[in-house]
């Protein structure tokens, strides 16, 4: 019998987190489940957790691969995914106690090419709040959840649920060049081919928001990705044929994101010649500086990059990174 939903988790050096989320997957999964470990060659134990699950369960499927990155290791997982569904979780993060409970039900009633969800962000320590997004619930207009992604408000793999044939029949799968904008890139590749967008306030997922490791990695190759992710929205709203609006909202969320990456890049270390550099050979984000921002705080931030101002940006995201 084909499984209803495929689990699929990259797996990198997080051995303390396996040992709390696979013995919690496990207490739910049926055979309905199948649940994709790719251990992207860790140094530590993970693997051994991994196998250790899989030997106790054949819901459980392993597979090693040397050190790719966790973009290969997800599209490792797609070519071996047999879910009508498929999900994507990370390793370090955790579900709830009915997770696999719920996304099955969605799974079973819905007849969406995606189902978007909220979820819980936070820590362990610092306590979970939820974040719940701003759709209205159930079946959605096709262009409002174009807008929705657009405008980057739920970039993230793991608060959604495809449906497989999207994915496997398109041959869709992750850009493992990119290091940032690869989880919205896929998503909008996936949109290409759906049609139908269900959007459900159920929350059964917890980011570890680890935001000062995340934004501590952030390099001027970064910069680079932001472009092929300029390059990918644009692709998307030509081949869905959204018009000028989209291209605006497109724009706007682009100078948003070049503005905090440039101040984080600085921040981190990185040189205003560098960031010169990098970005005069970046054709899609030097166009920013040409287009026409209508929001007031684009406006703002758009003149500060056209004249690399760079050292005040990055007072502005170290100010809005300490409150």
């Amino acid at each position: 019998m084909r499984p209803l939903l495929t689990l699929i988790i990259p797996v990198y050096n997080t051995e303390k987190y396996l040992d709390k989320l696979l013995p919690k997957l496990n207490g739910q999964i049926n055979d309905l489940v199948q649940v994709i470990l790719i251990d992207d060659g860790s140094t530590d134990s993970s693997l051994e957790i991994c196998n250790k699950f899989s030997s106790i369960n054949s819901n459980f499927t392993v597979i090693h691969q040397e050190n790719k990155g966790a973009s290969a290791a997800r599209n490792n997982g797609i070519r071996n995914a047999k879910g009508e569904y498929m999900a994507f979780l990370d390793s370090d993060d955790m579900i709830t106690d009915n997770y696999i409970e719920v996304v099955c039900r969605l799974c079973k009633e819905s007849r969406a090419d995606i189902i978007q969800l909220d979820h819980y962000c936070g820590s362990p320590e610092t306590g979970y709040f939820l974040k719940k997004n701003q759709l209205p619930q159930g079946l959605i207009p096709y262009e409002i959840f174009c807008k929705f992604l657009l405008e980057q408000k739920s970039n993230p793999l793991w608060n959604k649920i495809f449906k497989s044939s999207c994915i496997i029949e398109n041959e869709i799968y992750f850009d493992d060049s990119m290091i940032m904008g690869e989880d919205i890139s896929f998503t909008l590749e996936v949109m290409k081919y759906s049609n139908i967008i269900q959007v459900e306030h159920e929350a059964v997922y917890y980011y570890l928001n680890n935001r000062s490791g995340l934004c501590a990695n952030v390099k001027t190759n970064y910069l680079n990705d932001l472009d092929k992710l300029y390059s990918n929205m644009k692709n998307f709203v030509e081949f869905k044929r959204l018009g000028p609006e989209a291209i605006q909202i497109v724009q706007e969320s682009m100078v948003n994101s070049v503005f905090r990456a440039i101040g984080l890049c600085i921040n981190n270390g990185s040189s205003i010649n560098d960031i010169d550099r990098v970005f005069d050979s970046l054709e899609n984000l030097k166009y920013l500086n040409k287009v026409h921002c209508i929001k007031v705080g684009n406006k703002l931030r758009q003149y500060l990059l056209k004249k690399r101002f760079y050292k005040i940006i990055a007072k502005f995201i170290a100010l809005k990174h300490s409150n």
